[in-house]
């Protein structure tokens, strides 16, 4: 293991311990999913399929490297890729538990700004960078903490200055700008075989509903909706998911 049960002890929340424990015990990674709802799982479906046997991904606003993380299934199986989240004291976590991904400390925008401030929550799922979805959450009666400074950074600016190469997966939840992002980027340069996404939002009586724009753009840039958990949807390049073999 990479790290100690010590250290487990004193960065990870409870609630993912056992998760921790699980995979002490050598738990089958195909056992397991670590999504918020299965995502994971049919990622994994689909780089099976494909003979993707060393996919690679992009996760932006990746949150904890563990509980309700959309990579760290393929993590486990012996995938590697980059994680990016501005969220203060993430980077220590992935650098124990995720030491072979590479982590990013900076908040993903769909501008050219090179800091942003991040509104913080108790609940650090819910810090975001964008003004609304703050306000959101707040009626929502989550408790704010603090605003601080973050470092950001363009998807066209990260992949022409960090990436090197297109990831195969891209997944993202940048809580209120995933759309923004995704509608300035030029999949040209960037273009990931499946794509990840939040789409659920919240009307003002706090009523779910599915922002069918992500699918408008994502069609009108050449993907296909391969599957939909109704909190996220993942899109799949049409030319890419068409070599899919299911037998």
């Amino acid at each position: 293991m990479s790290w100690s049960k010590s250290l487990i002890r004193r960065l990870v929340p409870a609630r993912v311990r056992n998760i921790l424990i699980e995979q002490d015990n050598d738990l089958p990674a195909g056992l397991a999913s670590y999504s918020q709802s299965g995502e994971d799982r049919i990622i994994d479906f689909f780089i099976t399929t494909l003979g993707l046997q060393n996919a690679t991904y992009l996760d932006i606003g990746s949150s904890h490297p563990v509980w309700g993380n959309n990579t760290y299934l393929l993590y486990r199986r012996g995938l590697r890729g980059v994680c990016i989240d501005p969220n203060p004291g993430l980077e220590a976590l992935y650098k124990a538990i995720r030491p072979e991904d590479i982590f990013m400390p900076f908040a993903v925008v769909p501008g050219s700004e090179e800091e942003v401030s991040i509104q913080l929550f108790e609940e650090s799922t819910f810090n975001t960078i964008s003004a609304n979805t703050s306000k959101l959450y707040g009626d929502f009666g989550f408790k704010k903490k603090d605003s601080v400074r973050v470092p950001a950074i363009s998807l066209k600016r990260l992949y022409s200055q960090s990436l090197g190469s297109c990831p195969d997966i891209l997944c993202m939840d940048i809580e209120g700008l995933d759309l923004e992002v995704l509608i300035q980027a030029d999949f040209t340069l960037l273009r990931p075989k499946l794509i990840c996404v939040e789409v659920v939002c919240y009307r003002d009586n706090k009523e779910p509903f599915i922002d069918g724009r992500f699918e408008e753009v994502l069609e009108q840039k050449g993907y296909i909706k391969y599957a939909d958990t109704y909190i996220n949807q993942i899109f799949a390049d049409k030319k890419i998911q068409s070599q899919q073999r299911f037998i």
